[in-house]
């Protein structure tokens, strides 16, 4: 596998100028905990998943012993008349190179384009010192869609501030794609699971859609994410040292330039 694949789960479903809500782990993990939670509590149906070799090097184990390759989960859920679509993309990981980053971004657009998408919604975290309810903020790739945030009570993003990863890299290349976007990013200190930053973009994504989406369970669902996370944290600091023992021998080890 030399690039992201995307392999089909489920077929038949229609898509209705779906609108792509994507989360994946970064600051506070926020996006990663909104686009998961609202998944489950949509019920909606994974149809799809994308493997890539800019993925960490590493499995994830299951209680039954079973491994499995990380990767990225294409969810549907649609109104009971089929009025409209969402697509939405949960990942276990960021891609591990800037290439990767831009790859990955490229194969999501490119595949959810060809579904029939147009716009695309990212959600993440905005490192910031939070002394009491967090603010989000919106960026996005014209005035128009941002102004539909706004209108829900977004600020706009402070000038100069840099969207780092695949959030960014999707509403950086999404007008290739004839695509549009934007990045709703809530304040988080970022260096722990942000449950109440998460019920912030929830909340926001369910005005946004329209749809009701209970944040009752959220705290209950924290212990479970929390749990999955530890173990994804081990496995990291488990090839952060393997890394650094690969590169010490490396130095240690006589070579010859002719």
């Amino acid at each position: 596998m030399r690039k992201p694949v995307v392999v089909w789960v489920k077929r038949g479903l229609e898509f209705n100028d779906p609108l792509v809500i994507e989360g994946f782990p970064g600051l506070g993990y926020v996006g990663r905990i909104t686009v998961d939670y609202i998944v489950e509590k949509l019920n909606a149906v994974e149809f799809a998943r994308l493997y890539t070799p800019y993925f960490p090097q590493h499995v994830i184990v299951d209680e039954h012993g079973e491994v499995r390759l990380l990767k990225a989960s294409f969810y549907y859920w649609s109104e009971p008349d089929s009025r409209r679509s969402i697509i939405l993309v949960v990942g276990d990981s960021q891609a591990q190179t800037i290439e990767g980053q831009y790859r990955l971004a490229s194969t999501i657009l490119g595949f959810t384009r060809k579904l029939g998408a147009r716009r695309v919604v990212c959600i993440g975290g905005y490192e910031a010192y939070v002394s009491d309810k967090p603010r989000l903020y919106v960026a996005g790739t014209d005035l128009d869609i941002i102004r539909e945030a706004t209108s829900i009570g977004v600020e706009v993003g402070r000038i100069g501030s840099p969207i780092v990863g695949l959030a960014g890299v999707i509403l950086g290349i999404a007008k290739f794609y004839d695509m549009k976007g934007i990045a709703i990013l809530v304040e988080t200190p970022g260096y722990y699971p942000d449950i109440v930053a998460a019920k912030e973009a929830i909340i926001f994504v369910s005005e946004y859609i329209g749809v009701n989406i209970d944040v009752g369970d959220l705290e209950k669902y924290a212990d479970k994410f929390s749990q999955t996370l530890r173990s994804l944290e081990e496995v990291a600091e488990e090839l952060k040292h393997l890394s650094e023992s690969v590169r010490l021998a490396d130095r240690g080890r006589l070579t010859y330039i002719s």
